[in-house]
């Protein structure tokens, strides 16, 4: 299996963002990364070392894979264009769209599930509150 990463950085006022997409298999897979000042390179790579495993990448989207096999001269050359160019592919924005509402999703119902919880403590406390008042009676 081969895995193909692309990783871009670009200024999204007030921030820097940086965009990991991930292709394997014809699928692809995005994560968003929100970084506060302007990293520099050295702390970008060390980023990935140590937090790759931990990101969450949105689900997969299948993609077409009629790329034929590129010279490897011009595999760096697009290379470079790429580190050049600051636009995300639609593909891209489209798997951050759906991880985000997957993540918005997931909150509501957490939220929900809290509110629920602590709806029904209320309600065991007063009817221990009911229960007490009525013992000696």
């Amino acid at each position: 299996m081969v895995v193909e990463a692309d990783f871009t950085v670009f200024f999204e006022d007030p921030f820097w963002v940086g965009i990991i997409e991930r292709k394997f298999d014809n699928k692809l897979e995005v994560c968003r990364i929100v970084f506060y000042k302007e990293p520099t390179e050295k702390e970008l790579q060390n980023f990935i070392l140590h937090n790759y495993v931990n990101l969450k990448f949105s689900p997969s989207i299948s993609i077409d894979s009629k790329k034929k096999q590129l010279n490897p001269k011009r595999k760096i050359r697009d290379a470079r264009k790429q580190m050049d160019k600051v636009k995300i592919g639609t593909k891209s924005q489209e798997a951050i769209k759906k991880q985000f509402e997957q993540s918005k999703i997931e909150k509501k119902n957490k939220h929900k599930m809290f509110r629920d919880l602590k709806k029904e403590k209320q309600y065991e406390m007063i009817k221990i509150k009911r229960k007490e008042k009525h013992r000696g009676h």
